[in-house]
């Protein structure tokens, strides 16, 4: 007959499974945020080459940021995403399947970071950007172009309207800094980037016009 374990005996199983345990699941958390920033990264690529792809059907210009209806322009054009309201502190109402991109990509989940449970559209674009032309940029590969937006002051909200803005008055929106401190982003070139920023460096490489060009890009 076999001798049953003592207390003393279980404790310490007990314990050596806890220790392990304490050991593996760091790891574990590790490789799963590695995988979801890797799915992030794929999909701002692929949101990137849709924008580019766009570029080379519609003179050379790259999407226009902002849906007219926001701006009462009198049409109900569609900006990169089609966004109605922006209620803080939650997040936007963006329906991605009346944006200019949408015809290039078809897929809804493109649109989500998968550590972003709350919005219905993770992204955002370089308000700069809007309808401006591709041989205007000075350095594609130095040019944002697709961001993961939050808000300065709320950056526990992911208060996402789709536009990044870079006015002189107006610089309030950050990054959302969701992926083991840092964020994801597409530039002008096609290649997509991870890396930690500070704001100001961000304002300045997304700030692209010169300021006579803010209201009204170049025909």
């Amino acid at each position: 007959m076999k001798k049953p374990f003592t207390l003393v005996e279980l404790l310490v199983v007990i314990a050596i499974t806890a220790i392990l345990a304490g050991m593996l699941l760091p790891a574990l958390n590790r490789s799963r945020e590695g995988a979801r920033r890797t799915q992030c990264i794929s999909q701002v690529k692929q949101l990137t080459a849709a924008m580019l792809a766009y570029t080379g059907d519609w003179r050379d210009r790259f999407p226009p940021v902002f849906s007219c209806y926001d701006f009462n322009c009198g049409t109900n054009r569609s900006g990169w995403i089609w966004y109605d309201g922006f209620p803080l502190p939650t997040a936007g109402k963006a329906q991605v399947d009346r944006g200019a991109l949408w015809p290039y990509l078809r897929i809804r989940e493109l649109y989500i970071c998968p550590n972003d449970r709350f919005s219905s559209c993770s992204y955002a674009v370089n308000s700069d950007l809007s309808s401006w032309p591709v041989t205007r940029l000075r350095s594609a590969s130095k040019t944002f172009t697709m961001l993961e937006e939050g808000e300065k002051e709320l950056r526990k909200y992911f208060t996402n309207d789709g536009a990044f803005m870079i006015l002189n008055s107006f610089r309030n929106d950050a990054l959302r800094n969701i992926h083991d401190g840092g964020s994801v982003s597409g530039l002008a070139d096609g290649h997509v980037e991870w890396e930690k920023i500070e704001l100001e460096e961000l304002w300045d490489r997304c700030d692209i016009r010169p300021p006579y060009w803010r209201d009204q890009p170049p025909e």
